[in-house]
């Protein structure tokens, strides 16, 4: 009897004489490839929205922070996976994974890849915890550290597996089984009753009132969701260790991939879709509250020079004369009704530098302003046109 790894290793055991007939690890480059490399661009503009809005207090909470935290480990295992486990299938590189295990490579690609699993585990359970407090209890934050000593690993072929693996000793093989099954088994209930208790609150709250936390809500649960999928992998990976179904084994093992990528890139996906595309844009930043109280203000100044006087001696000044006026920065609020008495050539410039501080600002100002006067003058498509 040969004793198998857990899906995240292979042991290192003579096997007896029994065949198992188990098709060579598929060519995954062409397809897997160009989704991988897609979906690592979204990650990359998800990661980089959030770092530009990290002052903003949407995105300052523990759930963006975790997304942060958890790209380390999801980046960092997909590429590792093309450069380091697809090519276990090669034959003309088995020579090259002997000459790895006179290194430490083969201890850091076993604790990379087990710790980006419990990373997985413990930050969806994490997530689920951290909304059901938000939005049910006083909000708290958790945190979880696991260190741990193991016999080192090593790379060889394996005649059960028809390929080179990564091998390891009996008994921790069994404890890291016995771990992956009960963190995400555990992790999938935890992040159950979660979000049990937060659809129960939902249901009485009315829509407006957490209509900001739908995506954030959305894109936790499709984690949930995929614990749950890695969850059941395990446990039907345990049941064949069990029963020594070797078949079923090295089937699953060889599409461990299916699983453990949807884990890895569905995050980004879901924050895309979930956000409208808002988030897929950060080179276009939120104005910070400065420039939102300036603009508030360049709107109540609107009011002052966009008035039926003023247009009246703008119609009468010719349209070259309008284009030739000089832009400087000079904004004059008081006494707005003595404008009517000044010169046209005074209102215009005047009219001309008020106009320019408006374009110190998002052009959404200048959009507001003629659906607002749109109706008492044709004149404003002409300052629209001057402002833009």
């Amino acid at each position: 009897m040969c004793h198998i790894n857990d899906g995240v290793e292979g042991l290192d055991e003579t096997t007896t004489s029994q065949s198992v007939t188990v098709t060579s690890r598929p060519e995954l480059y062409a397809g897997l490839l160009p989704l991988t490399i897609l979906s690592l661009f979204l990650y990359y503009r998800v990661l980089l929205k959030i770092y530009i809005s990290r002052k903003i207090l949407a995105y300052s909470s523990f759930f963006y922070k975790m997304t942060w935290s958890l790209a380390i480990y999801d980046i960092s295992y997909v590429i590792l996976y093309f450069v380091v486990e697809i090519p276990q299938g090669w034959q003309e590189l088995y020579g090259f994974y002997h000459s790895l295990n006179c290194t430490v490579f083969p201890q850091l690609h076993w604790a990379h890849q087990w710790m980006s699993y419990l990373a997985e585990f413990s930050g969806i359970t994490l997530m689920s915890i951290s909304r059901m407090l938000a939005l049910c209890y006083p909000e708290g934050k958790l945190s979880r550290f696991v260190f741990f000593f193991q016999p080192p690993r090593h790379y060889d072929y394996h005649p059960v597996a028809l390929s080179i693996t990564r091998l390891g000793d009996e008994y921790s093989i069994k404890f890291n089984s016995n771990v992956t099954i009960v963190t995400s088994t555990g992790g999938a209930l935890i992040s159950a009753m979660c979000y049990f208790r937060i659809f129960l609150a939902l249901r009485k709250r009315p829509y407006r009132s957490w209509n900001q936390e739908v995506s954030v809500i959305i894109t936790s649960f499709v984690l949930f969701l995929s614990l749950c999928l890695m969850c059941a992998y395990y446990v039907v990976y345990k049941y064949s260790l069990i029963s020594e179904n070797y078949d079923l084994f090295f089937t699953l093992r060889h599409y461990t991939f299916i699983v453990t990528f949807f884990i890895a890139l569905v995050n980004p996906w879901c924050l895309m879709i979930t956000n409208d595309g808002r988030i897929a844009r950060p080179h276009c930043p939120s104005p910070s509250p400065r420039q939102n109280a300036a603009a508030t203000f360049a709107l109540q100044l609107s009011a002052v020079y966009f008035n039926p006087s003023l247009i009246k001696h703008i119609r009468s000044a010719p349209r070259a004369q309008f284009f030739r006026l000089p832009l400087c920065m000079r904004i004059h609020s008081k006494e707005p009704e003595a404008h009517s008495q000044r010169r046209p050539e005074t209102t215009l410039r005047l009219l001309s530098d008020s106009l320019h501080s408006l374009t110190r600002y998002s052009s959404y100002i200048y959009f507001i302003c003629y659906y607002k006067y749109c109706r008492t003058s044709a004149v404003d498509k002409l300052l629209l046109v001057r402002c833009i």
